[in-house]
């Protein structure tokens, strides 16, 4: 017996609605799914975004920084070379007014006798009293300091000592005994210039450090 025509259709009809609503639904889970995913893209986009412009804010202050350093650097270079030529200049000056003081006080006859008493002391001190002493000296700017050298160390205990005039050594005398010398002329004194230099050096800080001025 065939079925009725209606019930045919309304079985078709059910079948329909729910395909339909199956469709509905997956269709419903599909757009919450890509919904979702979506949602995933933005928030990485964004995260991704936030951390390039972090690490782009922060390569740009790295180099802000290394350009500030570097003009720092050169900032500091340039006050440090500046310095150097002042203290440079300063040195320069010093040494020539050192030099000046020297011949002023080899002009005083007190202060002559005085450096050639030093002068044997130093000798003395040495080896040198184990040989025959020769004090040199130049006749042109010293009348009689070789001879006071000569009786200071012959007062006390030296051996044989003689003089012996030197024409152009300058203010000042040696001491010979055999290949030891004890230079005390000018040119002798300010021979190791950096350790006369460094002695300059650190008086001018001392001074400084008392809050004075470097005395010329």
């Amino acid at each position: 017996m065939t079925p009725p025509q209606g019930i045919l259709e309304a079985q078709a009809e059910a079948m329909l609605r729910r395909l339909a609503r199956e469709q509905e639904m997956r269709s419903r889970a599909l757009l919450d799914q890509a919904s979702e995913q979506a949602d995933d893209v933005v928030s990485r986009a964004w995260r991704e975004a936030r951390t390039r412009i972090r690490e782009a804010v922060a390569e740009e202050r790295k180099s802000i920084e290394q350009a500030l350093a570097a003009r720092q650097a050169e900032i500091e270079s340039s006050v440090l070379k500046g310095e150097q030529l002042a203290v440079r200049h300063v040195l320069d000056l010093a040494w020539v007014k050192l030099r000046e003081k020297l011949e002023q006080r080899w002009e005083q006859q007190a202060a002559r006798e005085r450096w050639c008493r030093s002068a044997g002391a130093l000798a003395l001190d040495s080896v040198l009293d184990e040989y025959a002493l020769v004090i040199e000296f130049d006749p042109d700017v010293s009348s009689d300091e070789g001879e006071t050298a000569r009786a200071y160390l012959s007062d006390i205990g030296s051996g044989q000592v003689e003089t012996r005039a030197c024409p152009g050594i300058g203010p000042g005398l040696r001491i010979r005994a055999g290949r030891a010398c004890i230079d005390a002329t000018i040119d002798g004194l300010l021979a190791a210039r950096e350790s006369v230099e460094a002695d300059l050096l650190a008086e001018f800080d001392r001074q400084l450090g008392d809050g004075g001025v470097p005395q010329q």
